[in-house]
C-alpha cells in the first residue's frame, strides 16, 4: 500500500507540474491563437480538470500512505507480525 500511495502522490505532483507549465504557456491559447471567449472557456475547463485530477490523486496517495502506516502487517499465520 505504501508503494501505491507514493505512486499516486507522484502522479498528483506530475499533473500539478503539467498544470503549472500549462498556465505559464498561456492557458487555452494553444488551441486558438485569438484571445476570445472560446479560449477562456477551453482554458478554464482544462485547468479545472487538471486541478481535480491532481487533487484526487494527492488525496488517494495520502490515504493509502496513512493506511499502510497504521495497519499492521499480517504474517503467514494470519496474525499480526508485531505480536
Amino acid at each position: 500500500m505504501v508503494i501505491l500511495g507514493v505512486l499516486f502522490l507522484l502522479v498528483g505532483a506530475g499533473i500539478g507540474f503539467m498544470l503549472l507549465q500549462y498556465l505559464v504557456q498561456g492557458t487555452g491559447l494553444q488551441f486558438l491563437p485569438v484571445f476570445n471567449a472560446s479560449t477562456i472557456l477551453i482554458g478554464w475547463i482544462n485547468v479545472t480538470g487538471m486541478l481535480l485530477a491532481s487533487g484526487i490523486c494527492f488525496c488517494l496517495g495520502c490515504y493509502w500512505c496513512a493506511e499502510a502506516a497504521v495497519t499492521p502487517e499480517k504474517g503467514a499465520s494470519g496474525k499480526d507480525v508485531c505480536r
